[in-house]
Formats: C-alpha cells, structure tokens, sequence
C-alpha cells in the first residue's frame, strides 16, 4: 500500500507503508431530493474517511474539492451543488494521536449526475389591510435559484397579470394601490 502524508502546510508526500489500511471502495451514489447520497464500504482499521470530488474524471483528489473529513461513518449527504456530473473517490485514513495520518490508496471514482428540480413554492398566508395586499411565500434556497417572480390580477385568467420579481432571499411582497 502506497500510503499518503499530509502535512499542516497542505504539503503532499508519498511514503513507504507505515500502517496498513485498507483502501475503501463507494458501494453507490444516489440522487435523493436534489441531494446527492454517497455509500462505501467500512474498513474495521481506520479512524475516519476522506472524500473528495471533483467535475473532472481524472481529477487528483490532493488537487480537488474536498468534501468531508467524514469520521467514522459509511455515508454522507452532499446539499447544494448545481447541475453537473460528479466525480467522487474516498480513502480511509489512521490517526494515532502525536502522528501524522496515514491515508489508505483512493477506491476508483464513481459518478453521478445531478438535474437539480426546483421544488414550486407556494404562497403560505396573504394579508390585505385598506389598499395593500402582501403575499408571503415558502422560502427556497439553492446555488441555482436566484429568485422568484409573482403574478398578480383582477382577472381569473390573468388576461391582464402583473409580473413582479424578487431576489432569491426574500419570502414576502407587498403591492400598494390595489382598489379590491
């Protein structure tokens, strides 16, 4: 086993095998409610797990994103990515206190892609007082949204709709001068 040390500087090294660590492998990823879920196996000599990703196939995951030092646990749900297809390797890691880690080789890359759906909101409460109408709404966030936009009329079939729009951190409007 070629094993990886890394430094407090984020300096790199290969060493010889100083523990042996197996390496882990991802069972499956799935795509659950815009989230993406990642499964490996569990090694008995480790004491967590690393897991980068990255959008290239042939990343160098010491060059990537890291997603999460994990602990021990053999799953993990990433929130908050946009559209695109993911790369993911993991490794195992032992740490003894007083030493630097030693990192098992990385499992073979497993991909995804993930269509990120925007859920509909919908208007949760609307409050009317003189010639005011203010309409409040479930909020939505989310790196692909950037913000809302709300129709109003007088007419049923909106023949004559008004369209506003509004940032993505807001979960309320008001419209003034509304004669009902």
């Amino acid at each position: 086993i070629t094993t990886r040390l890394a430094h407090s500087q984020g300096v790199v090294e290969l060493c010889e095998p100083c523990s042996d660590v197996d390496k882990p492998y991802i069972k499956n990823i799935q795509v659950r409610d815009n989230s993406i879920v990642v499964n490996w196996n569990k090694i008995d000599n480790c004491t967590s797990y690393v897991l980068w990703y990255s959008t290239d196939p042939d990343f160098d995951p010491w060059q990537s994103e890291l997603l999460a030092a994990t602990g021990t646990s053999s799953s993990t749900v990433i929130e908050d990515l946009p559209s695109g297809t993911y790369y993911f390797k993991i490794c195992a890691a032992n740490e003894v206190e007083g030493l630097s880690p030693v990192y098992s080789d990385w499992s073979n890359p497993k991909s995804i892609t993930l269509n990120v759906r925007l859920p509909k909101t919908y208007l949760t409460n609307q409050y009317s007082a003189n010639e005011t109408l203010k309409f409040f709404w479930k909020e939505i966030r989310h790196p692909e949204f950037d913000g809302y936009e709300l129709q109003y009329s007088n007419d049923p079939n909106f023949d004559n709709a008004k369209t506003v729009k509004s940032s993505a951190y807001d979960s309320e409007y008001t419209v003034d001068d509304i004669y009902f």
